[in-house]
């Protein structure tokens, strides 16, 4: 999780700013993604979806990229923020249209 990089005094200053930079002394504690203690899976927060109800053009095909996936999530105001893996997104995407 996150990069160690050595950057001059005055970009660390600059980076602290904006708030880029991680206290290097604070405990960080691990997440656990495997689940609850008594075995279940821990649901993601739920996605809104915004453009229920909507005429959504022809998918793109399963076998494009996840750039093409992530272009037409954004040109048909389909929300798939926190989603990254192609999966996820194309999943979120036929969900919102197939609705």
């Amino acid at each position: 999780m996150g990069s160690v990089l050595e950057v001059s005094e005055d970009d660390a200053r600059k980076l602290a700013d904006m708030g880029a930079l991680r206290d290097q002394t604070a405990k960080v504690e691990p997440v656990d993604t495997t689940g609850d203690d008594d075995g279940s899976q821990v649901a993601p927060d739920p996605v809104e979806e915004v453009a229920v109800g909507k005429k959504f053009p022809e998918l793109p095909k399963k076998t494009q990229g996840v750039n093409v996936w992530k272009e037409y999530a954004r040109l048909n105001e389909i929300d798939i923020r926190g989603l990254s893996e192609k999966p996820e997104i194309m999943g979120q995407v036929m969900k919102v249209v197939n609705a």
